[in-house]
Order: structure tokens, then C-alpha cells, then sequence
């Protein structure tokens, strides 16, 4: 019979679980569903007899991992001879990781696709990526609209300003660097991540190197700097298997009204213990706003972490299913919680553990979800490096809110929604973050949740 587990949370004193994907304990259940940039080594085979493995290697896997033995209503076994043929005639790589990709394609699941050495850029030298000119993009109506720019950096002295539209960065048009991405076999729900980092990796380089920017303003006016990459002052994660350390941000802050402000990038395991620290520091505090705009996901027992810094009760956050049984996300009331109103910010590139925080804690009737529906790609998943050298990604568990709500394909629905748009960031206003405020002194004001003696 499948077995049912508890996964234990990371906001609890316990020393963090190691064991690997997949084990017994899964504390590292890794739920990230982008930024594979710096993971790649140098090209592997690509002989007929490498394509062969690397199909063999794919449709193997899904077989044997994939949680559903019904494959989606997939004829996984027809799906090998009908591709089989067709592998015959491809004449070059580019062909087989179109046939690969349409061959999962067929699941009709998010985080199953193939990631060609090329489509990404490789650095496997972190120092060479450590500055970036201090502004940040988000990608909305296909626009990488500027949506804030770091005081003191290069981008602020030289007027960069919210609501600008990159064009290009050094020399090559934002479409031009993401039309490789745009035509691989990677899902469709994956890839406005993967843009995002795209671009983010061209604008970073080695400290105090200089970067071509080629901005439109609000005028529609071109403006052309070369800027100044100076260092972010961010930490790194741990690598994991093939998913490399990444740069950490975290910001805690008070905003009008006495309302706690919090945002980090990802769920990696050192921030575990600044977001609890943060937390605790907003006990008196009016309301809180969790920021997980642009946050990818990561590290699933985190959600279980800061549930237990936000909620009176034991409860789940919902429940994961995978071929060897059942994982239940629960949540174990911590000392010295917040449980005040909360609101959690969303945007399109919320994905994986962003979205299993936000769905539970929005059927759990515990935070108000403000922004834009998310991006509807909550299945865990795992990198496989390929005999080709591409990266092949695979899901090996499907989600269900506490409701059986299923977040996949169909992303966490926001309570009030608001379009980030370009004509507001151009005047200054981060409107949902307005909204998120709003929705605090509406909260306060039809008193929907009274504090509890221990808060």
C-alpha cells in the first residue's frame, strides 16, 4: 500500500534533513522551477547512438516516475513506437529535442520538458556574475518593464527610472535573445520564468564591468547607457545536485499604517532563518504583506516552516502524491507567531513552493492572495543531465490544496486581482502593492480576524 508521510517543517529547531529527493524524509523536496542557467558542462556526444540513449533515458523515466501510472491517460507505451519512427528521420540535435519535447508534451504537465545546452547560457564561474547594473525587470505584455531600481547603483545615478522598457543589452534586441527559448520544446507554463531569468543573466556580469543598455522611456524616447555592474551584496544558496547556487535577496521593512513588509527571490534554505526572524520582529505589528512576486519556489518544507510562524492551529497546507505514496503538508504551531492580517503578493512568475504557500494559506481562510494569478506549474521535479548534455526536467509528484484544489495548470487564483501595469510603474506606483495595503485596512476594519492571546 502507498505510504503516507509527514514532511517535518524547517522553521523548527530540528537539524535540516539531507536526504536526497525521493528518500525517506524528502526534507530537501525541491519544488524550483526555473534557473537552470549556470548548470551546464561542456557538450556531451552527439552521435545517433547518443540520441538513442538520451530518448531511451526519457521515455524510461517517465515510465518508472512519473506519480501517475496512468500517465495523464497517456498510452506511455505507444507513445515510445510513435516516437521511435519518428526518431529515424530527425538529421540533427535541434530534431530530437523537438521530438523529445513533443513526445512529453503529450502529458500535458508542466515541468516535463528538455532544456538544450544552448538555450541557456553557461557559467560555471559565479565570480562572473556577481554584479549587475542595479535595476530589475518584470516581464508584462511581453515587455521587460523596469520595476525598481537599487539606490546608489549605476542604474540610479543615471536616472533609470521605474516603468522604462529594456530593448536591448549589448547590442541584442530582448527578442532576438529570447527566440531560442521561445521555439524549444520546454512548457509553455515554464518558459515566462525562464525568459526572466534570460534576461536577468545578460544584464549581470563581473564586477565593474560595463553593460549596453538600450532603454525606451515613457515618452517613447530611446535612451542608451552604458552602466556600471556593482555588487548586490547578496548571498549565495548551496548547490543542489544540478541546480547551482543561486543569488539570495531578502527585504524587511515597515510600510505607512504599521504593516510589516517581506520579499525574498527564493525558497532556499538560508533564508529560513531571517524570514523567521522577521516575522517574530512583526508580532505588534498592524497586518503583514509577503511579497512573492517573481519568486520561483524552492525548498517545499520552507512552506511548512513559515506556516507554523503564521498559523493558531495544526493544519496541512495540502497534499502531494507520488508513485511511492502520500506527502501531507503539515504545519506545526511555533512559539511566538503572527496572526495578524496577512496578504500575500502573486504575480505570473510565482510558481512551485510560492504557490503551494499561497493556495494553503488562501484555503486555510489565513491570507488574502492580492496580485495575478500565478503560474500553475506546482509539481515538484527533478534535472537529469542527458547523454546529448541537454537537461532533461521531470515531475515525480502532482499538489492538491487543503480543499483538493489541483494548483497545476490552473495557478492560485488571487482574491483581488490587479494588473501590474507599465503606464502605473511609470508614474511610480507599485498598484498592488496599494491593493495588498488596502486589503489590511479592510481586514482591520470588518475585523475578520481577532488575535489570539499568544500573538
Amino acid at each position: 500500500m502507498p505510504r503516507s508521510h509527514r514532511l517535518h517543517t524547517l522553521g523548527t529547531p530540528h537539524p535540516c534533513p539531507r536526504a536526497p529527493i525521493g528518500r525517506q524524509g524528502l526534507g530537501l523536496l525541491f519544488l524550483l522551477t526555473s534557473l537552470v542557467i549556470q548548470s551546464h558542462a561542456a557538450p556531451a556526444s552527439t552521435s545517433r547512438q547518443a540520441w538513442q540513449e538520451s530518448f531511451d533515458k526519457v521515455w524510461r523515466t517517465v515510465r518508472d516516475k512519473h506519480f501517475d501510472t496512468n500517465y495523464a491517460g497517456v498510452d506511455w507505451n505507444q507513445a515510445r513506437v510513435t516516437y521511435t519512427k519518428r526518431l529515424e528521420g530527425i538529421e540533427n540535435e535541434a530534431d530530437l529535442y523537438a521530438l523529445l519535447g513533443a513526445m512529453l508534451g503529450e502529458l500535458k504537465q508542466t515541468h516535463f520538458g528538455i532544456v538544450p545546452p544552448d538555450v541557456l547560457p553557461s557559467s560555471g564561474d559565479h565570480s562572473q556574475s556577481e554584479g549587475d547594473p542595479g535595476f530589475q525587470v518584470t516581464l508584462i505584455a511581453g515587455e521587460a518593464v523596469v520595476t525598481r531600481v537599487l539606490k546608489g547603483t549605476s542604474a540610479w545615478k543615471a536616472g533609470v527610472k521605474t516603468g522604462w522598457v529594456v530593448e536591448s543589452v549589448e547590442g541584442q534586441p530582448i527578442d532576438r535573445l529570447l527566440e531560442p527559448l521561445n521555439r524549444s520544446p520546454m512548457s509553455h507554463a515554464l518558459k515566462p520564468l525562464y525568459r526572466h531569468r534570460l534576461i536577468e543573466s545578460k544584464l549581470e556580469g563581473k564586477l565593474e564591468s560595463a553593460v549596453k543598455v538600450v532603454f525606451s522611456n515613457g515618452a517613447g524616447k530611446r535612451r542608451e547607457w552604458v552602466l556600471e555592474r556593482s555588487a548586490r551584496n547578496q548571498e549565495r544558496s548551496q548547490a543542489m545536485g544540478h541546480f547551482p547556487p543561486q543569488p539570495t535577496e531578502f527585504e524587511h521593512r515597515k510600510l505607512r499604517g504599521n504593516v510589516a513588509y517581506i520579499r525574498f527571490n527564493i525558497f532556499v534554505i538560508s533564508q529560513m532563518e531571517k524570514i523567521r526572524k522577521a516575522i517574530r520582529a512583526s508580532l505588534g505589528d498592524r497586518g503583514m504583506i509577503i511579497d512573492l512576486r517573481g519568486n520561483p519556489g524552492g525548498v517545499a518544507g520552507m512552506a511548512m516552516g513559515m506556516g507554523g510562524l503564521l498559523l493558531p492551529q495544526e493544519a496541512s497546507l495540502g497534499t502531494m502524491r507520488m508513485r511511492s505514496g502520500h506527502i501531507h503538508f503539515a504545519v506545526f504551531p511555533q512559539e511566538k507567531r503572527f496572526l495578524g492580517p496577512l496578504v500575500i503578493l502573486v504575480d505570473q512568475q510565482s510558481a512551485s513552493t510560492s504557490e503551494i504557500f499561497a493556495a494553503g494559506l488562501q484555503d486555510l481562510k489565513r491570507a488574502r492572495i492580492v496580485g495575478m494569478p500565478t503560474a500553475g506549474a506546482a509539481l515538484p521535479s527533478m534535472f537529469e543531465k542527458l547523454p546529448t548534455g541537454a537537461l532533461f526536467q521531470y515531475a515525480f509528484g502532482d499538489f492538491r490544496t487543503p480543499k483538493g484544489t489541483l494548483v497545476e495548470g490552473r495557478g492560485v487564483l488571487p482574491d483581488v486581482r490587479i494588473e501590474g501595469r507599465r503606464e502605473d510603474w511609470l508614474r511610480g506606483r507599485d498598484t498592488q502593492l496599494e491593493a495588498a495595503l488596502e486589503e489590511i485596512e479592510t481586514w482591520i476594519r470588518e475585523d475578520r480576524i481577532r488575535a489570539p492571546k499568544d500573538r
